[in-house]
């Protein structure tokens, strides 16, 4: 997140889906053995699926929400343990209530917060966002967090991981000269923050080896931006076969079913992608370089050059 590490110290993760076996596999794709032995003493994780199931933090009773006896085990444990920063993935498995109550959210990160005052450690919760329906922004995000606005608002901050659009994973495809999963390429930003504004967008590509998402924002940022330029004798170009053809009765469409259409032509002779020709186009028509005209060879429109 472009910060950087002030102190280092004891990690506690609990998982409440993944299993020790899932675990270790993650672990060795992502470090040599050296550095697994660094670990020992310093990291811990506790699969719950194998270490008797899912007990519940934060319950209802009559009501009223409620931190669990689990929750308190939990807390000792981090005192006793010394442990600088402790994790829980992923809420709802822990959470054995509505999340779409504002009180529950608010009942789990006063006892959070009260947790890491005493402790002077931090503490991070992993949380499910809504599936489907596409994700253009932080601002639809934010609103794709699962549950009440409060699991949001009550935490110092919140970071939001989400798949990128359909359009932009084609572009990143023909700037990195490889296909891409819907999971491949991902963005993320800060949606909510105590101490500093919304960051900005960052791109993240997932490494084929690790699974780890590796931050490319700025590398793709300045080829997408090269990608997504075209030469400035482009609309010249353009605009002159756009006349010749219109003189030989064969004129280019502005429809994109069309077998006539003029992008597909602008996607060969620029080599750009097709969200790039259309952009262009949809400039250059509004500019008047291109207009739609009724032509009679065809009997139908066209598009000629001004």
């Amino acid at each position: 997140m472009g910060g950087k590490v002030a102190q280092q110290g004891k990690v506690l993760m609990v998982t409440a889906e993944d299993s020790k076996n899932a675990i270790h596999r993650r672990l060795n794709l992502i470090m040599s053995p050296d550095q697994h032995k660094k670990l020992i003493g310093n990291l811990f994780i506790v699969p719950l699926p194998d270490a008797g199931g899912t007990r519940p933090l934060l319950e209802c009773v009559g009501g009223h929400y409620l931190m669990t006896a689990a929750w308190d085990d939990f807390c000792n444990n981090v005192i006793k343990m010394g442990i600088l920063c402790s994790f829980m993935d992923p809420w709802q498995a822990v959470a054995a209530v509505d999340a779409n109550d504002p009180a529950a959210g608010q009942c789990y990160w006063s006892s959070v917060s009260q947790l890491c005052a005493e402790t002077k450690s931090a503490h991070l919760t992993s949380h499910h966002m809504r599936k489907g329906g596409e994700i253009d922004g932080i601002a639809s995000a934010r609103a794709a967090i699962r549950g009440s606005s409060a699991l949001v608002d009550g935490s110092r901050l919140s970071y939001a991981l989400w798949p990128a659009m359909a359009d932009d994973r084609i572009m990143t495809e023909q700037v990195l000269g490889t296909p891409l999963g819907p999971l491949d390429l991902i963005h993320g930003a800060v949606v909510k923050s105590n101490d500093f504004g919304m960051s900005d967008v960052a791109t993240y590509v997932r490494d084929r080896v690790s699974g780890l998402l590796i931050d490319c924002s700025e590398q793709l940022a300045e080829q997408i931006e090269e990608a997504n330029t075209l030469p400035a004798s482009a609309m010249h170009e353009t605009v002159l076969e756009a006349t010749v053809r219109w003189d030989r009765g064969v004129p280019f469409s502005k429809a994109p079913q069309s077998d006539r259409w003029i992008g597909a032509w602008i996607m060969h002779q620029f080599k750009c992608s097709r969200p790039v020709a259309i952009k262009y186009l949809r400039e250059w028509i509004s500019r008047g370089e291109l207009v739609q005209e009724w032509c009679k060879e065809i009997r139908s429109n066209g598009l000629r050059g001004r």
